[in-house]
């Protein structure tokens, strides 16, 4: 009797063993699942839990709805002028906020697809009223192919309202969403970005953080006019919006803010064209907030060479909020042409490189005139007594708002100013426009036999800027030399790359003139600031050889920039000390 007894007791126990570890199982089981703090995140019972903003202004447009298990955000119209602009929500109950855990790391993942590659998805876990302040946002580029995307973060603040949201607002092409989570983790969110200013794209180790959108693609290369550098070449497709663009510094933005006060509001950024006249947009912004922001833009009037774009955000861009010196702006966007209307209209090719703070701020004068040459003959026929005539172009600039002033004085008179000298009074000369054609006009009212010195500017009437002038000495009235056409004028000029290059703390720079001139060597930092100026004089033809003493500078990354005439070119040098 005794043993049955302590056999029924020991399956007694035995039982209720099993029952506790199974309901430890259940518990645990449920604990785990509803560590989500995210309701609904399957979409199993539809939208509920979630709701859906929509702009109504601005043309924009689009359906959202729950098909086969996936949130679908479709049929869009009017995106692109802001990612906020549609928008997939769930605002979060007080429970849901209650749980939330200061200074505890967490996870935001979930399953995304796009009916294009590379669309722009935007996750943002912060306030739901108010500024809006974000705790959490990160960019996405989605594929095709249902791919698991994940962010992590630290929760340092909470407010009242809050949310977890997708933003899709830059584009009009399809979002599928699905198995959305909101988790505590012990992983640790990645460290912040080591990316600063400049950004040159030299270095194999840095993530430069490049993120196109809107139909824009980019990527890292080896600068055509260098093989030495490296530069981003930007291709901006037939037939995507206007406003394509390229983030860098995404999605954590630079590890230090932009260090903009408010006597150093510039950026500058050097920019290949393949056109010239058209304006590029350069937007920077808080990399947590992308509500706060400010946009300013340049006209690069040079094509097919390198110019350094200086952009001025104190001069924010129509439409746009003005700079706030309060706030943290460490991420950057460039836009190439950003010209309405809506589609782009060709497929331009765009390289970019050392992005920088800071900048001169000046604006680039036009090109010199080139090919000016002045005679007493037109073609077989001379000039009359007391005249001349001067041919000029092509005029190296092709854009509109150019026009051409001229000043002469008598060649004995060794006039040093030009503008000291007399204006002739022939009226404005438009450019040939293209920059093509040679053109010429004919002067009057000399003193017959006499020898003069002409200076020709080009003059941007949209600055009140001069070029430096061509300038040409002829003996009016008298026997010339026939006139050449100048576009028959060969022109070579070259800028070898330094040598020894890095070096410290001297290094030797060779350049070749096609003709003698006045020339300029210079060398700046990558805040587009001078430090030296190595050549400021007239230089005779042929190939010259200059040392170049950096024992006053620190180490760095330096450009060296050569011009002469309507001549530059730039090359980049380092210094290692």
């Amino acid at each position: 009797m005794k043993k049955h007894i302590q056999k029924n007791i020991y399956k007694i126990a035995l039982l209720f063993t099993i029952c506790v570890a199974f309901l430890t199982f259940n518990v645990n089981a449920n604990a785990q699942n509803d560590s989500n703090l995210i309701i609904n995140g399957d979409f199993s019972s539809g939208l509920d839990s979630w709701t859906t903003f929509i702009a109504d202004f601005d043309g924009v447009s689009a359906d959202i709805s729950v098909i086969d298990g996936e949130a679908v955000v479709a049929n869009i119209e009017g995106a692109g002028a802001q990612v906020w602009h549609i928008q997939l929500n769930q605002i979060l109950t007080a429970d849901q906020v209650d749980a939330l855990e200061m200074g505890q790391a967490y996870k935001i993942q979930f399953d995304a697809r796009s009916n294009v590659e590379g669309r722009q998805l935007r996750s943002f876990f912060g306030e739901q009223d108010g500024g809006f302040a974000s705790i959490n946002t990160f960019d996405f580029a989605l594929t095709t192919e249902m791919q698991t995307y994940e962010t992590i973060f630290v929760v340092n603040s909470t407010f009242p309202l809050m949310k977890l949201g997708f933003e899709m607002g830059l584009s009009n092409d399809d979002v599928f969403i699905d198995n959305v989570s909101m988790m505590a983790t012990e992983e640790e969110p990645a460290p912040p970005g080591e990316l600063n200013l400049p950004v040159t794209f030299n270095d194999p180790d840095v993530d430069y953080g490049l993120f196109d959108f809107e139909g824009a693609s980019s990527e890292i290369v080896v600068d055509p006019t260098d093989e030495n550098n490296m530069v981003v070449r930007t291709i901006k497709p037939e037939g995507v919006p206007f406003f394509a663009g390229t983030t860098v510094g995404a999605p954590n933005g630079f590890a230090t803010p932009i260090p903009f006060t408010a006597d150093e509001t510039n950026m500058s950024v050097r920019v290949w064209s393949p056109v010239a006249g058209v304006p590029i947009r350069l937007k920077v912004e808080d990399s947590e907030d992308p509500t706060i922001s400010v946009e300013t833009e340049t006209i690069i009037e040079v094509a097919e060479e390198w110019v350094n774009l200086v952009f001025d955000f104190s001069n924010q861009a129509p439409g746009t909020e003005p700079i706030n010196l309060n706030n943290n702006y460490n991420k950057a966007t460039i836009f190439f042409d950003f010209t309405p209307p809506d589609p782009n209209p060709l497929e331009r090719t765009f390289f970019w490189d050392d992005m920088a703070f800071g900048g001169e701020g000046v604006v680039n004068p036009p090109s010199m005139p080139v090919g000016f040459v002045a005679s007493n003959m037109i073609g077989e026929d001379p000039v009359d007594s007391g005249e001349m005539f001067l041919a000029a172009g092509p005029n190296n600039v092709g854009t509109p708002g150019v026009e051409y002033r001229l000043f002469y004085a008598l060649t004995a008179n060794e006039v040093e100013d030009p503008f000291s000298a007399t204006e002739y009074e022939f009226g404005t000369t438009p450019g040939d426009g293209g920059g093509v054609d040679a053109f010429g006009f004919r002067l009057a009212g000399l003193d017959p036999g006499t020898s003069y010195t002409f200076w020709l500017y080009q003059y941007n009437e949209n600055t009140d800027l001069f070029s430096e002038p061509a300038v040409v000495e002829a003996i009016s009235g008298g026997e010339g030399t026939s006139i050449n056409d100048p576009r028959e004028i060969v022109r070579e000029f070259d800028l070898s790359q330094n040598y020894p290059n890095p070096f410290n703390p001297t290094t030797q720079i060779q350049y070749t003139l096609p003709e003698s001139g006045h020339v300029r060597l210079e060398v700046f930092n990558m805040m587009g600031q001078r430090v030296a100026t190595v050549i400021n004089e007239n230089i005779s033809a042929g190939t010259h050889t200059v040392n170049f003493d950096a024992t006053d500078l620190s180490s760095g990354i330096y450009l060296y920039r050569l011009q002469s005439g309507s001549e530059t070119l730039t090359r980049k040098m380092t210094l290692i000390k």
